[in-house]
């Protein structure tokens, strides 16, 4: 499982080939067509200025390959990828769904134009998964913050501790102790932002991307 998606750098055409068969498979499961999806995804992305990929892997840089969102789950199909600017920050912005036990999600990442980030996962508690391997190898969750809305709704995972409770400042914690469900992930110049389960439309795709920027804003702007 990690050995295929840390490689896949190295190995593209093969997981191509994965990645075409596993989708025309789940199309016939899951929601519209892949077809019919697509095509209404081209107008949105024409008409917000962002550049669609047929092959969405091309999307993947080698640190986001390593989140939790790929490392758990017994890889997946990754397809549907946008790439462009939303609010003038570098946005990638694809639809995958693990093999083992997940569903489909829109997943969007931004690209950090200055600094980096320490690797982290912030996870909804409910979920009862501990993806601290994904993250490090010395990463675990960190102590409660002591917000007692944030604790109860969300578990942080990390290396450097110290690090990431900079990330997760004030206003930080203001967001996701207001807004649960969210799973965040970074690591380098990358901050992946999802919702298990939770595909965007091709037509409110816009208020779809406002509505994950509100959950990036705040760690932007530390």
């Amino acid at each position: 499982m990690t050995q295929t998606l840390i490689s896949f750098e190295r190995s593209r055409p093969a997981w191509s080939i994965f990645n075409r068969a596993i989708t025309e498979v789940a199309e016939s499961v899951w929601g519209m067509t892949g077809g019919r999806r697509r095509r209404l995804l081209l107008q949105t992305a024409c008409e917000m200025d962002l550049t669609y990929h047929t092959d969405a892997i091309e999307l993947i840089p080698r640190w986001v390959a390593r989140f939790p969102l790929f490392q758990l789950g017994g890889g997946g199909a990754l397809y549907d990828g946008l790439r462009g600017r939303f609010l003038n920050v570098p946005v990638r912005v694809f639809d995958y769904c693990p093999r083992e036990g997940g569903s489909w999600r829109t997943v969007v990442v931004f690209e950090l134009r200055h600094g980096a980030v320490p690797r982290f996962a912030l996870w909804p508690a409910e979920s009862g998964i501990d993806p601290s391997k994904a993250v490090g190898k010395r990463a675990e969750q960190l102590p409660a913050t002591g917000r007692r809305g944030f604790d109860q709704k969300y578990h942080l995972f990390a290396s450097n501790h110290t690090s990431v409770r900079a990330l997760f400042h004030r206003r930080a914690l203001d967001y996701f102790e207001a807004h649960g469900g969210w799973r965040v992930e970074g690591g380098g110049r990358w901050i992946a932002i999802y919702r298990e389960g939770v595909r965007a439309h091709p037509r409110k795709l816009r208020e779809f991307l406002m509505d994950v920027f509100q959950a990036f804003r705040p760690l932007r702007l530390g």
